[in-house]
């Protein structure tokens, strides 16, 4: 399929180049972008649209701006729009990838998100505001460190929220990318969602710069750090807090994010079927690693970015990677392959290895279709298409 892949892809450059001429023809042709994903006109189908090669498949929410987050629904998908002043939102896209509306409007930068059965949690910078899931009116909104600590000033960035949705994780780096260096504190506080208690974890942490998190069992976050790796924090049965340093399983992260010159920050974390999923980007690209402790952490998909990476598997058959690119403005997902676990967080327990199931992404060499209307897409032969180009081209030339 090669060489007709190669002569493909002069007509399809060439036409779709051509002043947008042609466009259902070019539409038609775009099934053939896996073979030649660089191509200008191929439209992010392989890579990231970023230059970057590897990394996510085809799909995408086309969303626009700057974008933190996106959380997977049964009737669709939230994606916080990281804008400042007042600019700043929530929207909602259906499970074809349709924007149907700006839901949450009026925050100042939002970042992560966290869903629950009744409600959609969102972090900006004037801390953390609960919205109904239903009517979308605001329940509350608490400014979580000003809480904790009356003198403490926090940047709520990471979210995450335990098994039963009585307590939400509230992350602040303490660093930043650009430049790459030290940014007020870090820290991690818990919110008690039914009292409104919020408590410290910690504060100001040496050897931590808290990004995304993800919760493993009562108590017990895991988190991806901007410069230091994975690491975790637990409250125990008596109270006590107890606070990692980076896992020696994720020391490889650590070394990609301090790579002088091509820093990488991590950003997400996200747990499935044994493994977590953690995501690290900078201006040079991004990748996303698999994490099955306590092997060390390989690299899942290299090319591709994510900023604060979530699991879809409201399609049990089709589990999938969300990978929000703050940069291009647009969500693309990864797909993954494992026997879907409980709706709970997934046990990483190094002690019990042989438990975990392995979950190989899968390499689509064509994009996912996500049609609104599936029945209209219709699949041609290669050699068709082929003809069709080489007739439309000779047609334009003369």
């Amino acid at each position: 399929m090669k060489d007709s892949c190669k002569q493909a892809e002069q007509c399809f450059t060439s036409l779709c180049a051509a002043d947008g001429k042609m466009p259902d023809v070019c539409a038609q042709a775009k099934q053939c972008a896996p073979c030649f994903p660089d191509s200008p006109c191929a439209g992010g189908g392989g890579g990231t649209g970023d230059g970057e090669k590897g990394g996510a498949d085809g799909w995408a929410l086309n969303v626009g701006g700057k974008i933190e987050s996106a959380v997977a629904a049964k009737d669709g998908y939230y994606v916080s729009m990281m804008e400042k002043g007042t600019k700043g939102g929530v929207a909602k896209f259906d499970r074809q990838g349709n924007k149907l509306d700006t839901v949450i409007t009026g925050l100042d930068e939002p970042r992560g998100l966290a869903l629950s059965d009744k409600s959609i949690f969102v972090a900006h910078n004037g801390g953390v505001s609960e919205y109904d899931l239903v009517s979308f009116e605001n329940k509350r909104t608490v400014d979580v460190w000003a809480k904790a600590s009356p003198s403490r000033e926090g940047r709520s960035n990471g979210i995450c929220l335990n098994a039963d949705y009585t307590k939400l994780y509230i992350t602040d780096p303490g660093w930043k990318l650009m430049p790459w260096g030290a940014d007020g504190k870090n820290g991690l506080v818990e919110w008690h969602l039914d009292s409104g208690d919020v408590n410290t974890m910690f504060s100001d942490q040496s050897g931590l710069s808290p990004n995304g998190c993800t919760v493993e069992k009562e108590g017990k976050v895991w988190m991806t750090n901007m410069k230091d790796g994975v690491s975790t924090a637990e409250v125990t049965a008596t109270g006590e807090n107890i606070i990692g340093e980076t896992e020696a399983w994720s020391a490889n992260i650590k070394t990609a994010q301090n790579n002088k010159g091509k820093e990488m920050a991590g950003d997400g974390i996200a747990a499935y079927g044994g493994s977590v999923y953690v995501s690290i980007w900078g201006f040079t690209g991004g990748k996303v690693y698999k994490c099955t402790p306590p092997a060390a952490c390989v690299v899942e998909a290299d090319g591709a970015t994510g900023a604060d990476i979530s699991i879809d598997d409201i399609d049990a058959e089709s589990p999938r990677l969300l990978l929000p690119n703050l940069r291009k403005g647009e969500v693309r997902e990864l797909l993954l392959t494992a026997a879907p676990p409980a709706r709970t967080p997934a046990t990483l327990a190094a002690s019990t290895p042989a438990t975990i199931a392995p979950t190989a992404a899968v390499r689509s060499s064509a994009p996912v279709t996500r049609a609104a209307n599936p029945a209209a897409t219709v699949a041609m032969p290669l050699a068709t298409i082929v003809s069709l180009l080489a007739f439309a081209l000779t047609a334009l030339l003369h």
